[in-house]
């Protein structure tokens, strides 16, 4: 076992240094409000103790990545929003909303350039936020017609898959020329 005391994970996300994320929906005890997102430091290999919380402000996170830079992307499912948790060397700050306007939005993927894909599950869309000169845009529909999308993966091509729970299917959305 790597890690325990966790009460709900939903989610979870490694970046370039080995350390793992992990979406906590639940506290212990479980009638706590709220949920969190923690860090798991690698030590050149071994893992130490989940850190102290890193969204404290989260209702209830739900899938996550990290970005190249370090920050964290959450999911906060009842807010329908993309939540980022800026790293600063290594110190994270408060979340705060980069992506508003999702229908229970349940995963998320992130390219080299930092754009994040969302699988929009309660609008059957997957949607792009772009990020550009330093600052995430508003999200884009890149795909629609899906039935409950709850997974999002990218290819080294940039072909965004798509996993669908409702007709239990796996669909692409291919990359060309510079767009989806």
């Amino acid at each position: 076992t790597m890690a325990t005391g966790f009460y709900n994970i939903f989610g979870i996300a490694v970046d370039s240094s080995g350390n793992v994320f992990v979406a906590d929906q639940g506290r212990s005890p479980p009638q706590a409000p709220g949920g969190i997102v923690k860090g798991i430091p690698n030590r050149s290999g071994s893992f130490g103790a989940p850190g102290p919380a890193l969204g404290v402000l989260l209702d209830q996170p739900n899938g996550l990545v990290v970005n190249a830079s370090g920050s964290v992307f959450v999911i906060d499912t009842p807010d329908c929003a993309v939540k980022e948790i800026p790293d600063t060397s290594g110190n994270y700050g408060t979340p705060f909303v980069i992506g508003p306007n999702f229908n229970l939005p349940s995963a998320l993927a992130v390219d080299a350039q930092g754009d994040l894909f969302v699988a929009d599950t309660g609008n059957g869309a997957v949607k792009e936020i772009p990020y550009s000169g330093g600052a995430y845009g508003q999200p884009a529909i890149i795909g629609t017609g899906f039935n409950a999308p709850i997974g999002v993966a990218l290819d080294a091509g940039a072909d965004i898959f798509v996993s669908n729970l409702g007709d239990d299917t796996l669909q692409e959305i291919r990359y060309s020329n510079g767009s989806y």
